[in-house]
């Protein structure tokens, strides 16, 4: 299923990403400015003698830390700024991670009202196409999630209009496996039978009970 194309509406603002750089600039800026702080650690002084005796592996550490301990000495030295720059620069990336993960969960997970990720939706400047490549409030993996209860009763109601005769012999065919799964899943309280599809696994299950 496909949501409804919006209407026309202005170009929406786009987030201001210089938030996230900030953020992430301020947790080097106090690492760099608190790094000097008393002495070296006890760790710190074992990555700097792993640092000269590079190897593919270590007993208590992996490859990657003594590899950045020379890079450290290499470019900058021994001194406690240059050993503890590049775990600063680390320090940074979860809180990047953190805040861009944050900013694009509703996209990814249902947590917010349907109206109100439509908005936040436009806050980000998404684009959103469904699979048949038209323009859509919401992306298909949320689209998906709607009508289906809707699309059974008022297949149920066709079906139970016409003679108990003709149900009898009638079949209800489907474009596609999600109509098709929606019927077998919402049709039983309707009294309708299992569908049948060309689609997907219903068509290794074939006609079912029908003979054409």
């Amino acid at each position: 299923m496909t949501a409804a194309s919006p209407g026309p509406a202005s170009a929406p603002p786009r987030p201001d990403w210089r938030l996230v750089v900030g953020f992430a600039a301020l947790t080097i800026l106090i690492h760099f400015l608190t790094n000097g702080a008393y002495g070296y650690f006890r760790d710190e002084l074992y990555f700097i003698g792993c640092g000269r005796h590079l190897a593919w592996g270590y007993v208590d550490l992996p490859p990657m830390v003594a590899l950045v301990a020379r890079l450290s000495h290499a470019a900058m030295g021994d001194s406690l700024f240059a050993i503890r720059f590049f775990p600063a620069i680390r320090y940074a990336l979860p809180a990047v991670i953190v805040i861009v993960g944050v900013m694009i969960a509703p996209v990814t997970i249902p947590v917010l009202p349907v109206e109100t990720f439509i908005r936040y939706q436009r806050v980000l400047g998404v684009n959103v196409r469904t699979d048949t490549r038209k323009t859509a409030e919401l992306p298909q993996s949320y689209a998906d999630m709607f009508g289906w209860p809707e699309m059974a009763a008022t297949v149920a109601k066709v079906y139970n209009s016409i003679s108990p005769n003709e149900r009898a012999k009638t079949a209800i065919f489907t474009r596609n496996y999600g109509e098709a799964a929606a019927i077998d899943f919402f049709g039983p309280r309707y009294g309708l039978p299992q569908a049948i599809s060309g689609h997907m696994s219903y068509y290794l299950w074939g006609p079912r009970d029908w003979d054409g």
